[in-house]
């Protein structure tokens, strides 16, 4: 499986989380891993784990999710933290 970041603005800012899009998901074996949204509530990103970057285009396009950028990514985790 690969790692999949989802990347969206709103305007006007969203208030709750779209739960609508979790079917979309599910029917496509698509997990749902963490999500960082902004202060403002103006941005997300989204991480998932998914066969490949199009299936969660697909989930998207069929929810009417609206979304900046989709790309799959490489997890790199060092051993020591990095520290100034």
């Amino acid at each position: 499986m690969a790692r999949i970041i989802l990347n969206c603005s709103y305007n006007p800012p969203f208030k709750e989380f779209d739960h609508t899009l979790h079917p979309c998901f599910v029917e496509r074996g698509i997990t749902w891993i963490r999500s960082l949204v902004a202060i403002d509530n103006t941005r997300s990103i989204c991480e998932f784990e998914a066969p490949y970057a199009e299936l969660v285009r697909d989930a998207c396009h069929q929810a009417g999710l609206t979304y900046d950028q989709i790309w799959r990514v490489e997890i790199c985790l060092e051993q020591n933290p990095i520290v100034p």
